[in-house]
């Protein structure tokens, strides 16, 4: 794999974690001779090379699809008992920039996409593929080095959430803002006090988003293990540290909301003392409860809740090197494990979904070539049941691959960045368990 992101280095120097830096910043704003001591060559690189979102003005025509693409590639397991392997939409051109996500509205059939490009930029479009709106500013007028915007869906309020940091002007400040499902915004962008979070490490995210229902919040983590939950009304919750460490003990972030518990579960690598950990927080009280480890060496940990079988799923990684495997739980302890299993050797995953309409989980991955980004559908023991590579066609590569779930259909959607200038679209990714 080419080294435009490699992972930080095991332990950040006094001097870098005094330095508090942006964790990655277009390299048109950071110093190049920068080299915190003890570092080595490492974050040089990492600061030197990596590719700077586009700012240029997003385009508000219509996207064309890629016609000129290789063919994408997709298999499905024999005798799963299941409808037909669905055929991916088209990739249609989103959004411009990279290090998006997405998430989909039932109320409208559609998806909202959120990327980074200067300020983040967003669009909707439709589960067929198609686009439902032009491309919108999200960010406000003058951001123009916004960083890994986080998506997630209110259902009640047909309301999508997004969490972004910003550093135009050397500033370092978090914002967040409500979009409907047509693509119109609802009021304006809001600074989040957070201090200094930070939601990537390069290009790894270290920051997620969810959805309370029971309580009608969202709830954002980020890297150094923090916590802190937004209302529909704009009304930020405390803070809470999960962690006693220092954030650059911990690395990552990443949360699932369990309703049935009352309680939201923090995953998170501990990879300078190789190993990663789960810490519960109560949702009504907002109070960290005891954290639990395992001694395995991970670079990227993802939870997610099944309300149906009311069990987590962990997965981790450690790069290419493991491939991705997987926990089920009984709750958020890692002494809890109810079947572990391997899911997809040769792959690191970047992004974990859970559908619970077809009760199927996807991860995505971005693979070591870098010119492509493998899904994978699984159940609940690990079966695998289909998998394919639909963004192909790239000269460098296709970048920050995430996947979402259809919670409609029992399908799943996925982005990927082109090249980091231009964040690709497929839809009905899998198993069509409702029919359309």
């Amino acid at each position: 794999m080419r080294s435009f992101f490699p992972h930080p280095p095991n332990r950040a120097s006094p001097a870098l974690r005094a330095s508090r830096l942006p964790p990655l910043a277009c390299p048109s704003k950071v110093h190049r001779t920068f080299e915190p001591p003890g570092t080595g060559s490492l974050l040089l690189t990492c600061l030197v090379f990596a590719a700077c979102p586009s700012t240029k003005t997003p385009d508000t025509g219509s996207p064309t699809p890629d016609s000129g693409d290789s063919t994408p590639e997709e298999t499905a397991s024999a005798d799963t008992g299941l409808p037909p392997l669905e055929d991916p939409t088209d990739l249609a051109d989103a959004t411009p920039g990279w290090f998006g996500q997405l998430a989909y509205s039932p109320v409208a059939d559609a998806w909202f996409v959120a990327s980074q490009s200067g300020g983040i930029v967003g669009r909707m479009m439709g589960d067929d593929g198609s686009p439902r709106t032009d491309v919108f500013n999200v960010s406000p007028g003058g951001q123009d080095a916004s960083w890994a915007p986080a998506v997630a869906y209110a259902p009640d309020a047909d309301l999508f959430g997004v969490v972004w940091v910003d550093y135009t002007d050397d500033g370092w400040q978090a914002w967040a803002r409500f979009v409907r499902s047509d693509g119109t915004t609802r009021g304006e962008a809001l600074p989040m006090d957070l201090g200094q979070p930070v939601p990537n490490l390069g290009g790894e995210r270290a920051s997620d988003l969810a959805w309370d229902a029971p309580n009608g919040r969202f709830v954002y983590v980020w890297h150094g293990t923090f916590l802190t939950t937004l209302d529909l009304d704009g009304t930020l919750g405390p803070i809470v540290s999960l962690t006693d460490a220092s954030p650059n003990e911990h690395w990552g972030a990443s949360v699932a909301v369990n309703p049935d518990a009352g309680e939201y579960c923090m995953a998170y690598d501990r990879r300078n003392d190789a190993s990663f950990a789960l810490t519960p927080v109560d949702a009504a009280t907002l109070r960290a409860g005891r954290e639990t480890t395992t001694p395995i060496t991970s670079t990227r940990v993802l939870v997610t809740y099944d309300t149906t079988h009311e069990q987590y799923l962990v997965t981790y990684d450690n790069g290419y090197v493991t491939g991705v495997k997987a926990f089920l739980l009984g709750s958020c302890d890692l002494g809890d494990v109810v079947a572990s299993f391997d899911v997809m050797p040769g792959i690191a995953t970047t992004s974990l979904a859970c559908n619970p309409v077809s009760e199927q989980y996807a991860i995505i991955a971005q693979n070591a070539a870098d010119d492509g980004n493998t899904w994978v559908i699984f159940d609940g023991s690990g079966t695998v049941l289909a998998s394919g590579d639909p963004f192909l066609g790239s000269t460098t590569g296709n970048y920050a691959p995430e996947i979402a779930p259809d919670t409609a259909h029992g399908t799943f959607a996925a982005i990927s960045s082109r090249e980091y200038t231009q964040t690709r679209f497929v839809s009905q990714i899998g198993f069509d368990t409702v029919g359309r």
